[in-house]
């Protein structure tokens, strides 16, 4: 999906900036160079791969001019309309929140349908 830039005016993104109204600005899309946004993107995909993830995930980066850090993924993002970071990634891609959860569960459903099938 979309690459966020998280902007927070206190220079450091602790909790008071992630969870009081106004103290942070999310860029979605991020304006970033479309190398760094490539290279995110792929960052994210590998890391996805290598983790095992299935289906979704959310992956989180620090960039700095020098380096790069990916964190811990995050697979239980857009669980409800709140996650706010998941819900703008997916505006960039075109999908409002009922789209992008409906994207979620389809490959659930469609190992579910299979597995159903198997055992009939």
């Amino acid at each position: 999906m979309g690459v966020v830039e998280i902007v927070p005016k206190s220079g450091l993104f602790d909790y008071t900036s992630k969870y009081t109204k106004g103290l942070t600005e999310y860029l979605a899309p991020a304006p970033v160079p479309i190398d760094v946004e490539i290279q995110a993107k792929q960052a994210a995909e590998a890391a996805f791969q290598a983790c095992g993830c299935r289906d979704y995930a959310r992956m989180d980066f620090m960039l700095s001019e020098k380096e790069r850090i990916i964190f811990p993924r995050n697979q239980h993002a857009a669980r409800h309309e709140r996650d706010q970071l998941a819900a703008m990634s997916a505006r960039c891609a075109g999908l409002d929140f009922t789209m992008l959860v409906r994207e979620l569960v389809a490959p659930a459903l469609e190992r579910f349908k299979a597995a159903t099938l198997a055992h009939a």
